[in-house]
């Protein structure tokens, strides 16, 4: 795939455009009734061992699903979002099912309004959207920060192992009477996935959007962690609990604030 200027653009803070995520939302989405919600929350509070009461900060909560269901279960919970429709639209929910979650749009590499937290959950491959490894990084640093002694992280993403044993460069789909196409090239000396999506309408000028999302693998996140002052717990293969390896399409990683920071 060749990476013109045009194509470079679209690179840019990328995060903040919600082709990338779940389109537009609104508090009657479906997306609130999905069924995935709940087993990943049930996933989570298992493996974390939530307790009632405990403090849960989901950074990039998107439209809030998730926290608002760990907030229907009796946990404080907060959530940040860079997007602030998602928020708008968690918050009407929350307010619709008379749910006491605190929602803010936010960048994730700062998380210093909150401290002490019990539970900071980072789910739906939204890690590694920065340009540089210091940025990606800082994500951790606040996560630490963030963290009581003792607290969880909770990060879910792509398998990367998994991304290239089933590496997809090209694909076309039919969506809304237009035809969109998508192209992926691996940049493996950066380690970024990068991809464009280019939406055919007839009569009407190409549509273009594109992103690139650094790609670790679980060695590298087990030092990244650790540099950040995060002890790596336990690595799954999905949200059934199963091990993490080759095959696993998920990445699942529980860590834990160490007790001597």
């Amino acid at each position: 795939m060749e990476h013109n200027e045009h194509t470079a653009e679209t690179y840019e803070e990328w995060w903040r455009d919600p082709r990338h995520h779940f389109g537009m939302v609104t508090a009657d989405s479906a997306l609130y009734e999905s069924p995935f919600v709940t087993d990943v929350v049930n996933f989570v509070a298992a493996a974390l061992d939530l307790r009632p009461g405990d403090r849960v900060l989901d950074v990039a909560c998107g439209p809030g699903r998730y926290a608002l269901e760990f907030a229907q279960r009796g946990h404080e919970v907060y959530g940040l979002d860079v997007n602030p429709d998602y928020i708008q639209a968690g918050q009407e929910r929350a307010a619709r099912d008379e749910l006491g979650v605190t929602l803010r749009v936010g960048d994730m590499r700062d998380l210093s309004p909150w401290d002490d937290m019990d539970v900071i959950l980072n789910i739906g491959t939204s890690f590694g959207f920065f340009t540089t490894e210091r940025e990606n990084r800082q994500v951790l640093v606040a996560v630490q920060e963030a963290l009581a002694v003792g607290g969880r992280f909770f990060l879910e993403q792509i398998n990367r192992e998994w991304l290239m044993r089933n590496y997809l460069d090209y694909q076309e789909r039919e969506e809304d009477g237009s035809i969109v196409v998508t192209q992926r090239r691996f940049d493996f000396v950066r380690g970024r996935n990068e991809v464009i999506h280019r939406r055919i309408r007839a009569g009407q000028p190409d549509e273009v959007w594109g992103h690139s999302w650094r790609a670790y693998t679980l060695v590298e996140m087990v030092d990244m962690l650790h540099a950040s002052g995060l002890m790596f717990r336990m690595a799954y293969g999905d949200y059934d609990g199963r091990p993490y390896d080759l095959t696993s399409r998920r990445m699942i990683i529980v860590a834990e604030k160490r007790v001597d920071q």
